[in-house]
């Protein structure tokens, strides 16, 4: 029975990670104010940030399964190490304005 429970933490492990980062306090608070205050008059932005992060998400893993490289490096090989260093700057800063 524990080694079942073990198995099924580390299978899904990642996920609660991943979970855990896309689903943090501050998303929670946020939408639970704007849900208050608007009803569903802002529900079509959770469908379209939804449809966005699965796109996105599943369009990552098939790169990182697919190339022995990660996205910066096929940057930096096409496009030179200046842009790669831009784009992910951009990156960061993008995703810590969301924290």
């Amino acid at each position: 029975m524990i080694q079942k429970i073990k198995k099924f933490f580390k299978s899904v492990g990642p996920g609660f990670i991943i979970a855990s980062v896309v689903l943090g306090p501050g998303s929670i608070t946020v939408a639970s104010r704007i849900g208050s205050e608007n009803g569903y008059a802002f529900l079509w932005v959770i469908v379209l940030a939804a449809i966005s992060m699965a796109v996105y998400t599943s369009m990552g893993a098939r790169f990182g399964v697919l190339n022995d490289k990660s996205i910066l490096q096929a940057i930096t090989d096409t496009y030179g190490r200046w842009f790669a260093v831009l784009i992910g700057i951009s990156a960061f800063m993008a995703a810590s304005s969301f924290q």
